[in-house]
């Protein structure tokens, strides 16, 4: 977390960062943010769990969400990722790719 945020700050980014995604969750509720960047596995609620609360419980259809993975997704995890307008990226990766994946999303 500590180095993602970092790269993302040297970027020019303003990061919020919480530790559960329930939190997570809260904080989409009250404040507003143009991108949201989750792991896709968690204790309580995996990503697409995370994404879909997102989507149909916050209402946040215009926010952008990426995935972090070291896992390949399926078919049914690609279509919701499809469905709700959301990118995943593949672990490892280097931090100029998430750099660009977020720039390329906002194009």
């Amino acid at each position: 977390t500590f180095l993602l945020n970092t790269v993302l700050e040297f970027n020019h980014f303003k990061v919020t960062t919480v530790n559960f995604p329930e939190d997570a969750l809260i904080k989409l509720k009250s404040e507003q943010y143009d991108l949201f960047i989750t792991d896709f596995r968690m204790d309580k609620l995996n990503g697409l769990e995370v994404l879909e609360k997102i989507r149909k419980e916050l209402q946040l259809h215009e926010l952008k969400v990426i995935l972090l993975t070291f896992k390949d997704l399926n078919a049914e995890e690609l279509r919701v990722l499809t469905e709700y307008k959301a990118l995943y990226l593949k672990k490892p990766f280097l931090p100029n790719e998430l750099v660009q994946k977020i720039w390329d999303f906002f194009q």
